[in-house]
């Protein structure tokens, strides 16, 4: 089964992800955020909930590590 279109965006930078939702949200447009993909796509496929555009976090070079801060948090 094939995927409906969707338009992917690749930012590199976190301020860059959340400028391209904002424009996308002020158009009107839906968006879903993708790291790894295992939920979403297999739903794009089945036509659940599937939106017109996709924001990769795939590309974003400082949420590819995992650290510890002073409050002692983690992130993925």
């Amino acid at each position: 089964m094939r995927t409906p279109p969707f338009n992917l965006h690749l930012p590199t930078t976190v301020s860059e992800a959340v400028q391209i939702s904002a424009e996308l949200r002020a158009e009107g447009r839906e968006t879903d955020w993708v790291a790894g993909g295992t939920d979403l796509l297999p739903n794009y496929k089945w036509h659940l909930n599937a939106k017109s555009d996709v924001i990769s976090l795939a590309r974003i070079e400082e949420m590819t590590t995992v650290s510890m801060t002073e409050i002692g948090a983690m992130a993925r």
